[in-house]
């Protein structure tokens, strides 16, 4: 949160959404640092990065008031992801020789 405002807009962009996701997970001990990350947020000139703070605030936090969205926070924020296979789909071929490259 320290260099939130030096970081590069695509960075920018994930620690809104780690935000959000560490105050769904834990809102009693995160509540403070997403709001200070989503204030610092809210006044950045881009409109991507301008614009999430105000959907996420009342995304996540409206579980606070009648908690209407917090179900569909949890599922879109913290939704499980499939592990990425790390098996190259090349591992079978193999390369008989590198004549079909030019030499120089």
């Amino acid at each position: 949160a320290k260099t939130f405002t030096a970081e590069q807009d695509t960075i920018k962009l994930q620690v809104i959404n780690l935000a959000a996701k560490l105050y769904l997970t834990n809102p009693k001990q995160n509540k403070l640092l997403t709001l200070y990350i989503l204030s610092l947020a809210k006044s950045h000139q881009n409109h991507d990065i301008c614009d999430l703070p105000h959907f996420t605030w009342h995304f996540i936090l409206s579980s606070e008031q009648d908690g209407a969205l917090s179900h569909h926070a949890n599922k879109l924020l913290l939704a499980p992801k499939a592990t990425p296979d790390l098996e190259s789909s090349f591992k079978d071929q193999t390369t008989s020789s590198q004549a079909h490259y030019p030499t120089y």
